[in-house]
This record gives C-alpha cells, structure tokens and sequence, in this order.
C-alpha cells in the first residue's frame, strides 16, 4: 500500500522500478530460484530466476540496484 512501480522501455533497455522493502536485496542471490528476503504466501521466489534465465537465452544482462528504490534492468 502506498507504494509504487515504474516501467520504462528505451531503445535496447526494459528498467523496473519499485518501492518495495526500505533496504537493498542481496545482489547475489535476488536471481537465484525459491530466494526470497522475506518469506511470503504469495511468492514462489521464481519470478527474477525466471527473468535472469530467458536474459541468459538472448544473450541479454539482468542487473539489480538499489537507490532508494530498487531497479532492475534488462539490457537487450
């Protein structure tokens, strides 16, 4: 609630912007399978792994960041 999602296209870049969590994820495990920072009902944790491995089959980069908010961005 209260929160917030952005998504931009560019020419070779898709960004995914939320406010989620008020802390950075771990940078090295937010695309492993079934990892998930805070357990949850609603979350099987596959979502970025799935993400991160359709990147690998294209040949594209997933990254993560965090900025006060947290960005993840599929470079094409």
């Amino acid at each position: 609630p209260g929160g917030f999602i952005t998504i931009t296209i560019q020419n070779d870049l898709l960004i995914v912007e939320n406010s989620g969590v008020k802390k950075p994820l771990d940078e090295e495990k937010i695309f492993s399978r079934f990892h998930s920072d805070e357990p949850s009902s609603v979350s099987t944790g596959l979502g970025l792994a799935i993400v991160k491995a359709i990147g690998e089959l294209y040949d594209f980069k997933t990254s993560y960041r965090y900025e006060q908010k947290h960005i993840i961005t599929v470079d094409f």
